[in-house]
């Protein structure tokens, strides 16, 4: 029975029209047929057991084309969406790869600011109960200080 393998859809070298290829198994020689008017074929070759159909089309709306495949043990069907626009499907897949690397750089840099705000905020948060070593000149006026305060207090 035939076996339809691949449906494929390119643009065309002048951009304006998309080739369509069904590339199908079977044996005996598949017939090929399309369901969309207005097309033209291009290529149809046959190699062990391989058929490849090529045909160009100049879509004026969005289309669903089916590929149909048929001999006589069997028949395998397809189908291909093909936009209007020359670019949409790649302008699209452009898009969405675009938000995607866009939005996982953005929680890059936000976890990396987070991280040295982190890191920077436990800097001299942390409790050794070690005395800290100041010049002697410091510690005098800081006694000054306490006692001035004691003083102060027992008014």
């Amino acid at each position: 029975a035939p076996v339809i393998r691949n449906l494929l859809k390119q643009h065309d070298k002048d951009g304006h029209h998309k080739v369509l290829i069904c590339e199908a198994e079977g044996s005996p020689k598949p017939a090929v047929s399309w369901n969309i008017n207005g097309t033209l074929v291009d290529e149809k070759s046959f190699d062990n057991g391989t058929i490849t159909h090529k045909i160009a089309v100049v879509p004026s709306a969005n289309l669903s084309v089916t590929c149909t495949v048929s001999n006589s043990f069997g028949i395998d069907t397809r189908v291909i969406n093909v936009s209007s626009h020359p670019s949409e499907d790649d302008d699209k897949t452009k898009l969405v790869v675009g938000v995607v690397v866009g939005l996982l750089v953005a929680a890059l840099v936000i976890a990396v600011a987070y991280w040295i705000y982190m890191k920077k905020s436990k800097q001299g948060s942390w409790k050794t109960g070690e005395k800290e070593n100041g010049s002697s000149e410091e510690e005098k006026k800081l006694e000054e200080k306490v006692e001035e305060n004691s003083q102060k207090a027992d008014v």
